[in-house]
């Protein structure tokens, strides 16, 4: 067997009458030829004769050009011409991270100053989800101080009242309707009164039971700029540092109560006014000597005693 030799040539072989080209495209290839050994002809052949001795060509192709750069896609905070015209080449595109605009191509000029916004807006929201299922529960907090206690006060018929006057009326008093103690000021106001400023007009005060008294002393002051009313509901006291302006003339019904236990609250004259109506010329009273109501003409003079209603 013959040795086989190789040889490494950079060149176009031309063989008779056929021509292999090592291009510049090619990469390398092995060739396997045949040299005759008395003329030194060469033949391309995988099979050489005897007389013949066998080589093999390894072709290197020529190693060709660069390519052009191709474009770049570049990224940054801000938009390119805010940064450096420098960056990036010609036909470059450029990723603002900021708000995700694409600018680009870059030109000879330099780069666009507007860009495509790559991110759409917002979309509406969506509705809101199904309500999630209850956490489990904490821990108890820690107990809290002691309030303070109150226990309502309890009155009986000629205690002192909150007012400083006696108490009258309770709440269990057959006929008080208004669950509510009555307390009757200490004293009378000073002097005489008639029952209303305007004698001859009907006010329509026609109430005469148990939480009628505030009504239609309240309503008096709609029409009557002095009497038995108006100083009533002008009276005020002050007892421990509180101020009571709460007070009225009693209706029919609380004027009666308040004789019946006149000797547990004390004081009294004869003749005091209630706040209850009758026409529009009279009005009623009580004698607190006899215990008789009459019916009396509203500029008729007699005294006022003050009464205030209060809840338990």
């Amino acid at each position: 067997m013959h040795a086989v030799k190789v040889l490494s040539i950079t060149l176009v072989v031309i063989l008779g009458f056929s021509t292999f080209n090592a291009s510049a495209e090619s990469t390398t290839a092995d060739v396997a030829a045949c040299i005759n050994k008395n003329t030194g002809s060469v033949r391309i052949a995988k099979v050489c004769s005897p007389r013949e001795t066998p080589f093999q060509w390894i072709i290197n192709g020529l190693t060709g050009k660069s390519g052009p750069r191709g474009a770049q896609i570049l990224t940054g905070k801000d938009a390119p011409e805010l940064t450096t015209k420098n960056i990036g080449e010609i036909g470059d595109f450029y990723i603002s991270t900021i708000d995700s605009t694409l600018y680009g191509p870059k030109s000879d000029k330099g780069w666009p100053k507007t860009g495509v916004k790559l991110q759409g807006a917002a979309g509406t929201n969506g509705s809101n989800g199904a309500a999630g299922s209850n956490g489990a529960a904490g821990s108890n907090g820690a107990a809290g101080s002691n309030g303070t206690s109150y226990v309502a006060t309890t009155y009986a018929i000629g205690d002192p009242g909150p007012a400083g006057g006696k108490i009258f009326i309770l709440p269990s008093t057959n006929g008080n309707t208004t669950g509510k103690y009555f307390e009757a000021a200490p004293f009378d106001l000073i002097g005489i009164y008639t029952w209303c400023s305007d004698t001859t007009t009907l006010l329509n005060l026609t109430g005469k039971g148990s939480g009628m008294g505030a009504l239609n002393t309240g309503s008096m002051l709609d029409a009557c700029t002095s009497g038995a009313g108006f100083s009533a509901e002008t009276h005020t006291v002050v007892n421990g540092s509180i101020t009571y302006s709460d007070w009225f003339l009693p209706s029919k019904f609380e004027l009666n109560q308040m004789f019946v236990n006149k000797t547990s609250i004390g004081g009294f004259g004869t003749n005091y006014w209630s706040s209850s109506e009758n026409s529009a010329t009279h009005a009623w009273y009580q004698d607190f000597s006899s215990g008789s109501q009459s019916l009396g003409g509203k500029g008729g003079a007699a005294n006022v005693r003050p009464v205030r209603a209060f809840s338990p």
